[in-house]
């Protein structure tokens, strides 16, 4: 069993929004906001930033929107790559710790993992803009040294000197710490809270939805989202996603349903859109033209 985290229903107190009537865009961007991304099974692990530097408490962090890193930050060489829409972006051509010479933003509280990542430690985003993240956290690990990063790819990503079939997924490496060790949990985003009064003002308007099964727009292939835990229930197995969907519709049924449709497909763009803004450099758009940077290419395999 899990639950949702404490903090993140304590974003939906003051509101008349509950973490079981949000859609499933909705639930995973405030997971982001608030400082949780998936380990193991349905578990959530928390994300740190530095304190002091929230802009209310000095036991506050950054928002998560100060955690990324431009590729000329990295000061290592990368890996150019091509996206299925001929888009070129960098990736980290390294899964080890020892090989990165950047001071880390971000920090993920010690957890139990069941393997280790030999993906890149660092990725610039190129997935559709309708594309639903899976964040999660994994390890990177050498005989002297562990850190972990914050992967967003919905599928399994190849080795580090790879580039992926179908497009790069933002890599966020961070420290792996114990919390009270200079690390704090995140200031909430004021993006992230004007989106909760929109769909405060949305549920007034409407009926609460009745759930129903999540399918793709017709023509499309059907997909299965992986579900996230309801406040204090049982949660199901995990299932795949399809990175080649373009677009998702919710289909609940009555009053609720034509909002429900607008929010849920323009939710997951937002949400996109969302990260690779806080992420800064770490997005290119699926079309650009080839870097000028002299860097190792290596085509999707």
């Amino acid at each position: 069993p899990a639950s949702v985290p404490s903090d993140v229903l304590l974003r939906l107190q003051g509101t008349n929004l509950n973490w079981t009537t949000l859609n499933t865009f909705a639930q995973r961007a405030l997971l982001w906001d608030v400082g949780y991304v998936r380990i193991a099974g349905a578990s959530f692990a928390k994300v740190l930033t530095p304190c002091g530097q929230g802009g209310t408490t000095i036991d506050t962090g950054a928002s998560m929107a100060s955690i990324a890193y431009r590729s000329s930050d990295l000061g290592v060489p990368l890996t150019s790559c091509v996206n299925a829409a001929g888009g070129h972006y960098f990736r980290l051509n390294a899964s080890l710790p020892s090989q990165l010479r950047t001071p880390l933003k971000c920090a993920i509280e010690v957890f139990a993992a069941t393997g280790t990542s030999n993906s890149s430690l660092w990725s610039q985003d190129t997935l559709p803009s309708t594309t639903i993240p899976e964040l999660s956290a994994q390890l990177h690990r050498t005989s002297s040294a562990t850190i972990a990063a914050i992967h967003a790819s919905p599928v399994a990503e190849p080795a580090a000197a790879t580039c992926p079939a179908s497009g790069g997924s933002v890599v966020v490496p961070c420290s792996l710490v114990v919390l009270g060790t200079g690390w704090c949990r995140p200031e909430g985003s004021k993006v992230m809270t004007s989106w909760l009064k929109d769909l405060q003002v949305l549920a007034s308007r409407t009926k609460a939805p009745t759930a129903q099964p999540l399918v793709t727009a017709p023509g499309t292939k059907a997909i299965t989202f992986p579900p996230l835990p309801p406040p204090n229930g049982r949660v199901g197995s995990v299932s795949t996603l399809n990175p080649s969907r373009d677009t998702a519709v919710i289909v609940i049924g009555g009053a609720f349903g034509v909002f429900a449709l607008f929010v849920g497909v323009c939710f997951m763009r937002w949400f996109h859109r969302k990260l690779q803004s806080m992420l800064e450099g770490s997005y290119v758009p699926t079309a650009t033209p080839r870097p000028s940077v002299h860097h190792t290419q290596h085509r999707p395999v």
